[in-house]
């Protein structure tokens, strides 16, 4: 495809003493998580560009991916959205 990203979120981030990234946050009933990424697009690369261009809605929005969330609550019960 001819975009890049990068991720503007936690993981980002590495802690101070080492170069390990740092470990994922623990979010508590009623917490809120907001992420975030960077998308560009890759100049010069124009694989994938014919079929972006295709997939262009009326509005000139295109579909770039799915997001998938998954979660564990407090007694093991697995939710996803």
């Amino acid at each position: 495809p001819p975009f890049r990203s990068a991720s503007l979120n936690w993981d980002a981030d590495t802690e101070e003493d080492d170069e390990k990234p740092a470990s994922p946050p623990i979010l508590n009933p009623r917490d809120v998580l907001q992420v975030a990424y960077l998308v560009e697009q890759e100049q010069g690369i124009s694989d994938g560009l014919e079929e972006l261009k295709a997939s262009l809605k009326r509005d000139g929005r295109a579909t770039l991916g799915q997001l998938f969330i998954q979660w564990r609550g407090n007694m093991g019960e697995v939710g996803s959205l």
